[in-house]
């Protein structure tokens, strides 16, 4: 018997991007540094007169922070992902100008600092990777600077069931993983609520007008995003990523075939081992009488491997009257498109979503669905009709987080929005569907599941012991509520 060659779809992987700002003045500038006698601040960055403008000023700061990365992080003994780091110059950093800094004078730069990784424990990485720089340049962070992980599985797009469960679960969860952080960024145009802002949230029905099938420019018609590049994937079809060749558009009418009515079969690419056009004659028939076919008795469900040790918060419900302005009123200049938030009221529920999400019948249409004015708390972008047609980034990118200079903090939330990818690619369809009614029954029924409920559902039980100190030491702060009174 041949064994397959096919390729396999690579494990899920993730990236985060760290904003903040970095303090700078010029080496002429002999202003007094109010903060000098501060135990363990480190020093400002000392540009070079000619090097202090609006735009070399920048330039500089960047090449002094990836100098840092390179020297501290030449003999690291991460390993492995320092590797795909290493390929990128240790760490991919930008600087961003638009950030508002009016209310911080004299810090003169953002840096945008990102992470490529590649295993499970460079979440920590990426966590050791902010102290080492907040310990030699002095930073800060504001309302502009965001916290962003990308999830994926590195080179090989989600099939369109994988994308059809991860947006279900991440419109589902939303609403709980916002208690994570102040209130206020629900409403960042930076990172704008799906729930609030999406084209399902306003209940506007997707036509073929809203959407942008392209063809990717030296590519026939027949290429439509909608058609191959974001269509299902069935088991026995080589990876997403082998839509994307150069030979990829030959196959299309061939795949076409294999989804018209009474098709079932899978779609093997002509040339491929497996490829044949009748099925083999030595495939056997019978059950092998070898393999035990005893049922295993049903067990009553297992206690929660954690035991909380906190009551369960209240869900904060924004659309109560002056809900959303007093968000809008604390966050300032970046809060847009509240105003008609509480006349509207809710969007959809979990399963109305769910539903629209699941009857979409490529990629590219539920990118379209989660799409928001401004950029989208979850963001599908990569798997909409432009960045289908063609090769191109794979990830969804979580934007919900506001920045944050706490190592152990920025590896808890990668490690949550790799758990949720986990869980969406992964989970049975019976844990699929109680996460989401679990989360329905969160919007339905005050303090009955919340964002801690949700990690341990998630199986990230380390995590949701992390959470629980977050939230109590926030609470106040984020005017979250228990929803019993504290033992």
């Amino acid at each position: 018997m041949s064994t397959s060659t096919l390729p396999q779809p690579a494990r899920p992987t993730f990236g985060v991007e760290i904003e903040l700002l970095i303090a700078v003045r010029s080496e002429s500038d002999n202003s007094e540094d109010p903060y000098a006698n501060v135990e363990g601040l480190p020093p400002i960055l000392r540009a070079p007169d000619n090097d202090f403008n609006y735009d070399r000023g920048e330039s500089y700061t960047l090449d002094r922070v990836e100098a840092f990365l390179d020297r501290y992080f030449q003999d690291s003994p991460f390993g492995a992902p320092l590797t795909s780091v290493a390929s990128r110059r240790k760490a991919l950093i930008n600087l961003n100008p638009s950030a508002g800094l009016s209310r911080y004078e004299k810090w003169q730069a953002v840096v945008d600092v990102s992470v490529e990784a590649v295993s499970d424990r460079s979440c920590s990485w990426c966590g050791f990777l902010v102290s080492a720089i907040t310990n030699e340049f002095r930073c800060r962070i504001n309302d502009t600077c965001g916290l962003h992980v990308h999830v994926g599985t590195l080179a090989d797009r989600l099939s369109l069931d994988q994308v059809r469960r991860f947006a279900a679960i991440s419109y589902a969860a939303e609403p709980l993983l916002f208690t994570l952080f102040d209130p206020v960024r629900r409403l960042n145009k930076y990172s704008m609520a799906l729930r609030d802002h999406s084209l399902i949230a306003n209940r506007v029905e997707l036509t073929e007008d809203l959407m942008y099938h392209s063809p990717p420019p030296e590519m026939s018609d027949s290429w439509l995003c909608h058609r191959y590049p974001g269509r299902d994937r069935r088991h026995g079809e080589p990876p997403m990523s082998s839509r994307d060749s150069d030979e990829a558009q030959n196959e299309i009418s061939a795949f076409l075939k294999t989804r018209e009515p009474g098709h079932f079969e899978p779609f093997i690419p002509t040339g491929e081992p497996e490829h044949t056009e009748e099925s083999p004659d030595d495939l056997p028939h019978e059950p092998d009488p070898g393999v035990n076919r005893k049922l295993l008795p049903l067990t009553d469900p297992a206690e929660r491997p954690r035991k909380r040790n906190i009551p369960r918060f209240r869900l904060p419900n924004y659309y109560e009257p002056g809900g959303f302005q007093a968000l809008a009123y604390a966050l300032g200049e970046l809060a847009t498109y509240w105003d008609d938030l509480e006349t509207r009221g809710p969007g959809p529920g979990v399963f109305e979503a769910t539903q629209r999400i699941f009857s979409r019948p490529s990629s590219c249409y539920i990118a379209r669905e989660l799409m928001c004015p401004y950029c989208p708390s979850i963001s599908f972008r990569h798997y909409d009709c432009v960045n289908l047609s063609g090769p191109s980034s794979c990830s969804v990118e979580f934007r919900l987080a506001e920045a944050s200079l706490d190592g152990q903090w920025i590896a808890t939330w990668a490690k949550i929005c790799c758990g949720l990818l986990k869980f969406a690619l992964n989970a049975s369809p019976s844990d699929f569907i109680g996460l989401l009614t679990n989360c329905d029954r969160a919007d339905r029924e005050d303090g009955s599941y919340d964002v801690v409920d949700l990690l341990d559902d998630l199986g990230l039980f380390a995590e949701a012991e992390i959470v629980e100190k977050r939230l109590v030491a926030n609470m106040d702060w984020w005017r979250l509520e228990f929803a019993e009174p504290k033992s």
